[in-house]
């Protein structure tokens, strides 16, 4: 059983990628794993007031707010255009009220609802037909390529499937405007034993520009398309007689559970790495109670070539991406710890994101950055050269070090960032972005 696969138009189950039958991460396990508290992502702990709740951590943030300079102005990437393009990509995630995921919005009106909610006339219960469907009988082998078919009409790039893994569960959720917490082992069914896992690709064209707000309304068209897909598929499945849960960056780490699913694997920068679009992608999903066969983990020597480049490191403007070899260590209140892994400096990271945005009297808004996706070596269009560059790293990887030059030659980013504008090693004093 393969991961979906659609690429400019063009779907096909992915062919060529070593699968396992366990995902590799699990012999980085040091130490047992705890279940992560969404209340402790940096996103929660420090969104702008009054989302976060860590008082201590927005000490250290506000005062940051639009120290690059006023936003819009006179310079590539922050223009007015620049910042309508971002407001444009968000519009979808916002105007249906989704944002980033369930609980992650402000509670306008009940009413209102979310598409990611899990019950009334946006959750997949209400179906919209004046009859409620009979379970359709499937074949688990089936009902899964039905799905996955179903999530690439629907607009994703990549589909997998993963039996759900309760650890990936957060225990609590946490309510991000309402600064309270979710019991989600109370609300989610034993029954939900499935998770379909969907990436949607961010247009490179964009990406390219980071860490500018042009780049950022790449992100945001991703999370548009997340609030549209995830609960689409959920109401597909719905229709089928089946429960479903759409979910956006709530409910379950994403990048585990894609994992899991084979969509790729994690790299250096903390993000998931697939063959097709490296990092450039947005993770939602759906939990769902129809049986569904899991699709396999893969193995294209991410990890392998991640020791051997540091490029997200040394162009990252916060300088948050660790140098070196990996670590089970915790690095911020923000990190699970027990897992070998690079662990992202998530406050460093959202520190330039105020500092990247803007402060008026009638707010604050903070814009992202992307640099991290930007500059992977596996953030490429597809492209001869960078074909047979992926196939030498999965299959002949003692050149890892010559394939890091030539990408550091051939492909350098359009904005040199953090320690990359002092020759970036690793130890030296970060730039100023």
């Amino acid at each position: 059983m393969s991961v979906a696969v659609s690429v400019n138009g063009r779907r096909y189950r992915r062919r060529g990628i070593r699968e396992v039958d366990r995902p590799l991460y699990l012999d980085d396990i040091v130490t047992p794993l705890e279940r992560y508290s969404e209340k402790m992502t940096p996103l929660s702990r420090g969104y702008v007031p009054p989302g976060g709740w860590d008082d201590r951590f927005l000490e250290t943030l506000v005062p940051l707010m639009g120290q690059r300079g006023p936003v819009p102005r006179d310079e590539p990437g922050y223009t007015q255009v620049d910042l309508a393009l971002r407001v444009a990509g968000f519009h979808g995630a916002m105007a249906t009220n989704c944002h980033t995921g369930n609980w992650t919005r402000p509670r306008l009106t009940e009413r209102l609802g979310c598409l990611y909610d899990w019950e009334g006339p946006w959750g997949p219960s209400f179906v919209g037909l004046p009859w409620t469907p009979d379970r359709l009988e499937l074949d688990p082998d089936e009902a899964s390529e039905i799905v996955k078919e179903a999530a690439l009409f629907l607009g994703a790039n990549l589909v997998g499937i993963a039996r759900l893994d309760r650890r990936w569960v957060y225990r609590p959720g946490w309510h991000r405007y309402e600064h309270e917490e979710i019991d989600l082992d109370a609300m989610l069914p034993p029954s939900m034993q499935w998770a379909v896992v969907m990436a949607v690709a961010t247009p490179y064209e964009y990406v390219s520009h980071a860490p500018t707000a042009r780049a950022s309304a790449a992100a945001g068209l991703g999370y548009s398309k997340m609030a549209h897909l995830a609960p689409s598929l959920a109401k597909f499945i719905a229709c089928l007689g089946y429960k479903a849960i759409a979910c956006g960056n709530d409910t379950a780490l994403s990048i585990p559970l894609a994992v899991d699913a084979g969509l790729g694997q994690l790299g250096r920068n903390g993000l998931l790495v697939t063959p097709e679009f490296g990092p450039r992608v947005r993770l939602c999903k759906v939990l769902t109670d129809l049986p569904l066969e899991p699709t396999r983990p893969v193995d294209f020597g991410v990890t392998e070539y991640c020791r051997v480049c540091v490029k997200c490191a040394e162009y990252c403007p916060a300088q948050a991406i660790l140098y070196g070899g990996p670590t089970h260590e915790a690095r911020t209140p923000s990190t699970n710890p027990g897992l070998r892994k690079w662990p992202i400096d998530g406050e460093a990271c959202f520190r330039f994101w105020y500092r990247n945005g803007a402060k008026t009297e009638r707010g604050m808004y903070h814009i992202d950055c992307y640099q991290c996706v930007n500059v992977c070596p596996f953030n490429k269009p597809p492209g001869f050269f960078h074909e047979v560059g992926k196939w030498m790293v999965s299959r002949v990887r003692f050149l890892d070090p010559l394939l890091h030059r030539i990408d550091e030659a051939f492909y350098p980013p359009r904005y040199r960032t953090g320690a990359s504008r002092r020759g970036g090693r690793p130890g030296r004093s970060p730039a100023r972005a």
